[in-house]
Formats: C-alpha cells, sequence, structure tokens
C-alpha cells in the first residue's frame, strides 16, 4: 500500500511522488495578458487556511500534484480570465473528479449563480473571504456539513454576506506566500506593463464607481468599505520590505483627506523602507503637498502616487469639488518636484480632460498624464453595463491574438503598435492607415478595441507552409526589437509562395498555454504566417511578406512529414518542429515582455521552468 506523505506548508521542494497528498492545491489560471499577477485576495485567503497547501502557476503544476489535492482553489478575478479559467477547470476535472473545487475573485463574486450552473465546481466564495475561505476550508478536510456567510454552493439558497471585522481586516496577509515557490521567484522579475509584485491593500471597496478603475467591482464586497488601521498598514508595508520585494504597490480608494493624511503621515515616519523599484500608492484623495518630503525620505526608491482627474470620477464631482482636488493635486505634484524619485500619475478618460491636465502639468516634469482608455475593457460593473455574463466572457475570447500577432508578424506589429501593452496606451490608439488588406485588419482591431478595449482579432487563423531555402532572404530581427531568437528568424519569401503549399494549424485554448499544431510535410524551413480576416489569401500573404514573416530552419534530415507546434506563454511565442516524435528544431520569437531584476531577457521557457 502506498504511503502518502503531506505537502508542507511552507512550500518548500519535496519530491512529487504519485502517492503524495495535497490537502488544499491553489493553481492560477491563465488568461490575463499578465498571466503572473496574482491577485491579493487569493494570497490573503490562502494565507488564512491553516492546512498543508501548494501554490502553483497553471503552466508549472503537475498532473500528479492535481490527482493528489482535496481541494482545487481557483480565481476568476479579471474577466480576461475566462478562457484560462474554462481551461483549467476542464484539466482539473479529466484528473481529479473527487476533489472539491472552490472558486474566488471579483469576477466570480458578479457570476456566483451562473458558475455554479454551467461549470462542475462546488463553492463560489463572494466578498471578504479570508474568514469564510479558510472556514470552508476546514470543514471540508473535516467532513462536515457546509453553510456559511459569503459561500456560494449548488441547490442552496443564496448566503448572507457578512464583512470582516476591523480586527479581521488588520489581520490580512496578502504578503507572505511561502507556500507558492514560484511566485516569490516570479514576482520579483520586471514586465513592460501590469507590473507583478505584492499589493497592500489599505481599503476594501470604494465609494466611487469609476469605470477605467476596479473600485467599479466594489459592491461584490458588501456594503460600505473597509479600512486599514494605520498600524496594521505601516506593518505590512515593513514586512513587504524586509521580505525583498522586488515592486509594491498601495492601494488606498477614496479616503477622506484627513484620514489619507494620517495614514501618509505614519508611513512617513515609519521608513525608510528598503524596495528595489518605485512603490505605487493607487489613491484618489490629493495628499498634502508637505507630505512630500517625508514621503522621499520613507521611500528612498521613490513613491509614486496615481489617481483618476477628479472630473472624469463616477459618480461625478461637483464643480467646484472637482477643481479644490485638482488644484491640491496640483500643488502636491510640484511639491515632488524638489524630491529624487517621486512622483505623480494621472489617469484621465474623456480628451478634452486629458489635455487640460497635460497643459496644467507641463512644467512638472515627475507628473505623467496618461489615457486611461486602455482600463475601460469589458467587464462586469457594478450598476453599469454590460453586465451579462455571456456578453463577457465572449467579448475575451480571442484575446490571446493581440500577442500571437504580434510576435509573428512584423506587419501585424506596426498595426498594433498603437496600443502598446494594453495598459500602456499613451495616445489615441486608432492612429494611422493602412493599405489594402491590413487596413482591413486595422479596423478589425479599431472595432473591438471600440466595443471592448481589446484590439484583438477574434477569429484570428494560423497557418504554415515547407519551404525550401533558398526562396528566403534573411531579414535582421533586430529590425523588429529583437523579437526572435534561437532558429528562429523574420524572412522575405524571394518568390510568390501559393497559398495551396499552407496547412492550417488547428489552435487550442489548453489550461497552461493557447497553443496551435499541424502537421506539415518535409522541409528545410517552415513559415508560419497569422491570418486575421479569414481564410489564407494571395492578397493577405503578398501583404505580409512584405514586412517579413516568422521562418523556423530546420537541420537536415530524413523526408518524413513534421509536426509544428505553436506555444504562446508568458507572452512570448515558441514554434517547435519534431520529427518522428522526436524535436528537431526550436524558435522563439520574444519581446522582453518579462525581464529579471538585472534587466536580462528571460531565458526560453524550459529553462524558465527549471529555475522557477
Amino acid at each position: 500500500m502506498l504511503a502518502l506523505t503531506r505537502v508542507k506548508a511552507n512550500g518548500g521542494r519535496h519530491p512529487y511522488l504519485s502517492g503524495t497528498l495535497v490537502e488544499l492545491l491553489y493553481i492560477h489560471p491563465r488568461g490575463h495578458p499578465s498571466d503572473l499577477v496574482v491577485p491579493v485576495g487569493a494570497l490573503s485567503a490562502m494565507n488564512a487556511a491553516d492546512c498543508d497547501k501548494l501554490g502553483r502557476y497553471a503552466d508549472e503544476v503537475a498532473d500528479a500534484e492535481i490527482r493528489a489535492a482535496r481541494i482545487v482553489a481557483m480565481d476568476l478575478h479579471w474577466a480576461f480570465g475566462f478562457v484560462g479559467f474554462e481551461a483549467l477547470l476542464s484539466k482539473v476535472r479529466e484528473l481529479n473528479r473527487d476533489a472539491t473545487v472552490i472558486v474566488g475573485g471579483i469576477t466570480a463574486g458578479h457570476y456566483p449563480r451562473e458558475l455554479l450552473k454551467r461549470y462542475p465546481i462546488d463553492y463560489v466564495v463572494r466578498g471578504d473571504a479570508e474568514v469564510a475561505f479558510p472556514r470552508l476550508v476546514r470543514r471540508i478536510l473535516d467532513g462536515k456539513p457546509v453553510a456559511l456567510a459569503n459561500v456560494w454552493q449548488r441547490h442552496a439558497a443564496d448566503p448572507l454576506t457578512q464583512r470582516l471585522t476591523q480586527a479581521e481586516f488588520d489581520a490580512t496577509d496578502g504578503i507572505s506566500a511561502e507556500w507558492f515557490p514560484s511566485y516569490l521567484k516570479r514576482s520579483r522579475w520586471d514586465s513592460s506593463a501590469f507590473s507583478l509584485g505584492r499589493t497592500l491593500s489599505v481599503a476594501r471597496g470604494c465609494p466611487m464607481r469609476c469605470p477605467t478603475c476596479y473600485g467599479s467591482y466594489a459592491e461584490t464586497f458588501g456594503g460600505g468599505w473597509l479600512w486599514r488601521s494605520t498600524d496594521s498598514s505601516v506593518a505590512a508595508i515593513r514586512q513587504a520590505a524586509e521580505a525583498g520585494t522586488e515592486h509594491f504597490r498601495i492601494v488606498a480608494g477614496k479616503p477622506s483627506p484627513r484620514r489619507f493624511n494620517e495614514l501618509l503621515a505614519a508611513i512617513a515616519s515609519g521608513g525608510p523602507y528598503a524596495f528595489r523599484s518605485q512603490v505605487g500608492v493607487f489613491a484618489c484623495t490629493p495628499p498634502a503637498a508637505e507630505l512630500a518630503q517625508p514621503l522621499a525620505a520613507a521611500f528612498p526608491s521613490g513613491i509614486v502616487m496615481s489617481t483618476t482627474h477628479p472630473t472624469d470620477q463616477v459618480p461625478s464631482l461637483d464643480a467646484a469639488a472637482s477643481r479644490e482636488e485638482w488644484a491640491r493635486w496640483l500643488q502636491f505634484s510640484s511639491a515632488t518636484e524638489g524630491t529624487p524619485h517621486n512622483g505623480v500619475e494621472v489617469w484621465a478618460l474623456r480628451r478634452e480632460t486629458l489635455r487640460a491636465a497635460a497643459q496644467d502639468m507641463q512644467n512638472n516634469k515627475r507628473t505623467r498624464v496618461t489615457d486611461a482608455g486602455a482600463w475601460e475593457v469589458v467587464r462586469p460593473m457594478d450598476g453599469r453595463a454590460p453586465a451579462d455574463f455571456e456578453e463577457v466572457r465572449e467579448a475575451v475570447r480571442g484575446h490571446f491574438s493581440f500577442v500571437a500577432a504580434r510576435l509573428l508578424s512584423p506587419a501585424l506589429a506596426r498595426v498594433l503598435a498603437p496600443y502598446g501593452w494594453l495598459d500602456d496606451v499613451e495616445a489615441d490608439p486608432e492612429l494611422g492607415r493602412f493599405e489594402g488588406a491590413l487596413e482591413i485588419a486595422r479596423q478589425i482591431a479599431a472595432d473591438n478595441w471600440r466595443r471592448h478595449c481589446i484590439p484583438s482579432f477574434p477569429d484570428l487563423r494560423l497557418w504554415c507552409a515547407p519551404i525550401p531555402r533558398d526562396q528566403l532572404r534573411r531579414r535582421d530581427a533586430r529590425a523588429f526589437r529583437n523579437l526572435a531568437h534561437d532558429d528562429g528568424h523574420f524572412a522575405w519569401v524571394e518568390s510568390a509562395v501559393p497559398t495551396s503549399a499552407f496547412v492550417e494549424m488547428q489552435l487550442e485554448q489548453c489550461h497552461d498555454a493557447a497553443r496551435a499544431w499541424a502537421e506539415a510535410p518535409a522541409a528545410d524551413t517552415l513559415l508560419i504566417v497569422p491570418c486575421p480576416i479569414g481564410a489564407l489569401s494571395e492578397q493577405w500573404l503578398q501583404t505580409v511578406s512584405a514586412d517579413g514573416l516568422f521562418a523556423l530552419q530546420l537541420p537536415p534530415g530524413p523526408d518524413s512529414p513534421l509536426r509544428v507546434d505553436l506555444l504562446l506563454a508568458l507572452n512570448a511565442l515558441t514554434v517547435t518542429a519534431s520529427r518522428d516524435g522526436a524535436e528537431v528544431a526550436v524558435g522563439r520569437s520574444d519581446p522582453g515582455f518579462y525581464r529579471r531584476s538585472s534587466r536580462r531577457p528571460l531565458a526560453a521557457r524550459t529553462g524558465d521552468r527549471q529555475e522557477a
């Protein structure tokens, strides 16, 4: 009889035997433009659970770990996560039909009934989870009946909504993560957008419902909002700094000026804090100007105050209140000019607000005025459309194509360049016009942006073709910001390639990545072509060939068919060619979205998994 070994809560290395027992396995699904960002609520809820536990990303979790789990916890936090959540849940149920599946997160909190009706899950935790979740876990492990506040289940009445007490909220811990070893490593990476790292929720909930802010989700927690005590906030910041946190942010919502300034003064007095990079503070209450210098001393690496412009806040402020708040932001912004690393970031939604704010701040070099339009992405919001489950789910279905198209085609990269990496849009994303088929592609992306703030190609199709190497002329990858390395290159086609030579790749949304594959004839070079406008045509092929195509060069080998696999994970794309089950060539298109703290690009995915 095989002995069962419990996984220790400290997350240390241990053998993954088929008989290992995992009492509580948390798996973070892919599906957000940054698959590595873990919700702070997931961390604090898991930290509150008193049992043996293990955290895994979907791209690293082992089948044996899923089979051994008694409870599997997953988050459906951002609406982007639907695709990855569905694929991961299918994988969990394929391997372990007996595990109890618990789902949490803000999007799940909007749709508990829809999720329970549609998916093979057992419970949805809605609202404050740090008390409800550990109680639920303990009752499941002890085999006791479950009926708890904030816990939704099938064939039961809607539960009561219960907020945390002040002491319970102060005790929440979203910093520790020893049970999630790869998160401890990956949260130190730098990224081009969607910063990784720890988050301290000073406020939970918000009096505002701004459509570009996650305060729009506030009612999923219940009535009112919670405010962490100053002592608890200072202790959590110190904990994060002493733990060597690379990236750190503080979410404070919109408290009263008195409460916010008292908090900032206490934080400044508790410093200095040893963070490597600037600390972000998300708050829509302007700080007192006299706090700029004390905060600069407390955070030697710098602190950036990030706010939604008062005239864009919802519900709208009256004109006098808006002018007063903006005047205080101007005062604080001016005060940061005398600090070495501090700054202010103002998010503005309307064109006129953006222009006026930029004009007001033109002499403040440490203040950045940013277009908030990227954050109007389709999602459920309190009291605002769209809130329909199917509409939100369908809108995010093809968002992976934004990254895939950019990494496979320099021509499509030009089309999509104005959108940045989705959250770093600094100008109107509908810049420029193109000729012919590229203009059709631009219109598809622009239309999807107008509807959902996701400039993707929902019907993107991928094609591959074997091409003799002498028909290709290699193009320097450096011309495309070093998008390719290893054996992947962007190349020009010297002569026309008939569309009949191309084989359509089969697209799959898997639990750990977006994948595509095809069987192709023998060749010494393979071309990969993304097509967002329908079936592959001579016109489209000619259009994208002008800027180059992704070409994977193969070593000499027998004249036997090839298996071509494409993997999109961690915002990088890997193409692998295999013959008779053996890998023969690998090419990678990597924009350097993720970088280690040393600023070096990440290694290929296989090497990264060994390190993580």
